[in-house]
């Protein structure tokens, strides 16, 4: 039974896929539209919910400090980055000092300026460039990081996920919703929490 073998959320997917095809299929005389069975979505659980409020940041920050003190102010430079930005995990290990400008950070898709889809830069998950105002300490941080090849070719996914598994385990109880992703999470949350819609 499939249902078994897969989570809602994958089983949804592939069932989305199979209707595009379907539809593609009808376009091209292949199959009717009106023979393609019915497959309803799996229920899916709600998706994380989690954000940092400013303290929990402030403790994670000192977390690092104490526990890893030789990568540190990487790992902080790259929490603050992100919780300013909302940036993607991805995209922050790609983003280099010519996508920031005049205090504004492009994330960008080769694909929209007509390159190489394969080109190593293609980094947005979407395929859609967007541009993020950058906050004064996001600022700061790229301002100091400007003379890398990548503004945070020091850190890898592995380094996060190890030390946020790391602080999730001694500062969190173990809660499963802390990991690099949070930052996104904690910016959006903020900038609701601040009026946007």
């Amino acid at each position: 039974d499939l249902a078994k073998r897969y989570t809602p959320a994958t089983l949804n997917r592939r069932i989305s896929a199979f209707n595009v095809m379907w539809h593609c299929a009808s376009y091209e005389g292949m199959v009717a539209l009106h023979d393609k069975p019915l497959v309803k979505h799996e229920r899916e659980a709600e998706g994380r919910l989690r954000w940092l409020f400013p303290e929990e940041e402030r403790a994670i920050a000192a977390y690092f400090d104490k526990a890893s003190p030789d990568v540190a102010y990487i790992l902080n430079d790259w929490m603050t980055f992100s919780i300013d930005t909302g940036i993607r995990t991805a995209e922050s290990l790609v983003i280099a000092p010519e996508h920031i400008r005049e205090g504004v950070l492009t994330v960008e898709s080769k694909i929209e300026r007509g390159e190489d889809e394969e080109d190593p830069d293609f980094f947005t998950k979407n395929a859609r460039s967007r541009v993020i105002p950058l906050t004064p300490r996001a600022m700061e941080i790229a301002n100091r990081r400007g003379n890398m090849t990548r503004t945070f070719s020091d850190l890898t996914y592995g380094m996060l996920k190890y030390h946020y598994n790391k602080c999730r385990e001694e500062l969190f109880n173990g809660e499963k919703e802390i990991t690099p992703y949070i930052t996104r999470h904690t910016c959006a949350s903020r900038l609701v929490q601040g009026g946007m819609s």
